[in-house]
């Protein structure tokens, strides 16, 4: 069977349609679902017509009754884009066998590779935790701050016995 020509940016305009109508999409929906589309066409597995996908792609997407009620008109429209990029080919390969292939445009692999930087998350991280410290640094969150924590120590110390 010839495999369907995946473009990345497609599938990842799915994802993003759905995380606008409320679905709970997160990178690793987005991994999930490529993943298994190219493990699948790999494999011979991957049904040639994409409006066979949807029961593939939902359990992926959907988390909900709602949702997977909704997920089908999202498909729908993804489907009738006009833009959508699934071609079938069948390379041949030097032996003249026919040989399947999917291809995944890699500027957006490297794209979300970089997204997924441990150095981008390291610094998202710390300018995270500079903002809560500059927020704690404030007279009145320090005040409150610690007075709840001397109440926990004490009320710790109260109930263990150590203060009478």
């Amino acid at each position: 069977m010839p495999a369907p020509n995946l473009q990345l940016e497609d599938l990842l305009a799915l994802a993003e349609t759905l995380r606008g109508a409320g679905f709970a999409i997160g990178t690793q929906q987005y991994i999930t679902a490529h993943e298994l589309l190219v493990a699948l066409a790999s494999r011979g597995r991957l049904p040639e017509n994409p409006q066979d996908w949807r029961s593939l792609l939902a359990p992926v997407f959907c988390s909900s009754r709602r949702e997977q009620e909704e997920f089908a008109a999202y498909f729908a429209a993804w489907r009738r884009r006009p833009n959508l990029q699934v071609a079938v080919q069948t390379p041949r390969s030097e032996a003249g066998v026919a040989t399947q292939q999917v291809n995944v445009r890699s500027s957006a692999l490297r794209r979300l590779r970089a997204a997924l930087s441990l150095t981008r998350l390291k610094a998202g991280l710390r300018t995270r935790l500079q903002m809560l410290w500059h927020w704690f640094k404030r007279p009145v969150v320090a005040a409150v701050t610690t007075t709840l924590f001397l109440s926990a120590v004490g009320a710790a110390a109260y109930l263990s016995g150590a203060v009478p």
